[in-house]
């Protein structure tokens, strides 16, 4: 059937609350996201576990996560308005749903403030995701290179992520 694509979609932030837990098995971070400019409404929350380790200048960083997306914000990004097409509109019924994502994080440090990095993201996609005419695959694979300059962070970031350490992080995507 013929789908009319040329509505954009808004662009809009969401805002919302981390909270992040240090243990000795690892960052907890539990978070609660809110489309800011009540474009779409929806709403994202995520729970995720992250374990690094250090030997000499190469940290290496685990995290896994499930992030659960609300049935207005999976509307607006995976579903059609009446006036893209009436079939599939009509059809399509998104639903809440939770993506499931592993990723794993290299850093090599140049000096206390420096480092190079690389990850790759693989992402399973919620089910109401998944059956958007939209979308072909149930996961996403994802890879990033870049560099990384921490202002202040000192050794207490870099080998401890302490909780108690202020600092500010510019990242440099390439």
């Amino acid at each position: 059937s013929y789908v009319n694509l040329k509505q954009n979609r808004d662009f809009t932030y969401l805002g919302g609350i981390d909270n992040y837990f240090y243990t000795d098995f690892g960052q907890i971070k539990a978070s609660f996201h809110h489309d800011l400019f009540n474009v779409h409404n929806g709403s994202q929350a995520e729970l995720k576990w992250r374990q690094h380790w250090q030997l000499n200048n190469i940290v290496i960083d685990l995290a896994l996560a499930s992030t659960w997306k609300s049935k207005r914000l999976i509307n607006y990004y995976y579903g059609f308005r009446a006036d893209e097409n009436l079939n599939i509109h009509q059809t399509y019924q998104q639903k809440s749903g939770f993506n499931r994502w592993i990723e794993l994080t290299t850093r090599y440090r140049f000096d206390t403030n420096f480092d190079i990095l690389g990850a790759v993201r693989y992402t399973k996609l919620a089910e109401s995701i998944v059956a958007s005419p939209l979308i072909n695959e149930e996961y996403t694979t994802t890879y990033f290179i870049g560099a990384l300059y921490s202002f202040n962070a000192g050794d207490a970031f870099k080998k401890n992520y302490s909780p108690n350490s202020m600092h500010s992080i510019l990242l440099c995507f390439f």
